[in-house]
């Protein structure tokens, strides 16, 4: 597979480029192709790279490897953005309730950018799109509130956001969670402000 050019595209036309490469060339071409530039010096490229592989995740899960064990730590907040989605391409792909054990996984994984993936990639959790979340709110409240006093400060402005989102839909079961938070722990108290901002 050729790389393209890149520069001057914005994100939406890199992503719509490579949806175009990936729906027209072999997934192991594209793998082949995507994984060298996991280490390009410029963003753009290791972004292009992030949402191949995330196309090719539920084809080949080695991909969805690459994501968590070379993504995950690059620097760039806009590769970490382009890991969230990949990561909800994958769980799309393959059927949320068919992802909750590999949603679970990269939620206790050790590095924050991967659990920030899940809780920002999903994101809105219990929309229509995401059916087995929108069945089960409960499902999404709790694997999000598991992020209450997370070490990263990341992680848990995420997960407050997330929560604030089903809240809107949600509001009582979401309450019913964060009445049992104990607020005296700064690290739930910030994520409970997330959970309430207005927006």
């Amino acid at each position: 597979m050729q790389v393209p050019q890149l520069a001057g595209l914005n994100w939406p036309q890199i992503r719509a480029l490579a949806r175009t490469l990936a729906g027209q060339t072999p997934t192991v071409e594209v793998i082949a192709a995507a994984t060298p530039l996991l280490d390009a010096p410029d963003p753009p490229h290791r972004m292009f790279a992030t949402y191949l592989l995330g196309l090719t995740c539920a084809a080949h899960p080695a991909s969805l490897e690459l994501l968590r064990w070379r993504v995950a730590p690059d620097p760039s907040w806009e590769v970490q953005e382009t890991l969230a989605q990949s990561f909800d391409i994958y769980c799309a792909a393959i059927g949320y309730e068919a992802a909750l054990p590999i949603i679970d996984a990269w939620l206790a994984d050790p590095q924050p950018n991967a659990r920030r993936a899940v809780s920002e990639g999903l994101r809105n959790w219990t929309s229509k799109s995401r059916a087995y979340f929108a069945r089960h709110p409960e499902e999404a409240i709790r694997r999000l509130a598991s992020l209450r006093t997370d070490a990263s400060d990341y992680v848990r402005h995420s997960a407050g956001n997330a929560l604030r989102n089903i809240r809107h839909a949600h509001g009582a079961l979401v309450d019913a969670e964060t009445a049992t938070w104990d607020l005296a722990d700064a690290r739930v108290q910030y994520t409970y402000r997330r959970v309430l901002k207005a927006r």
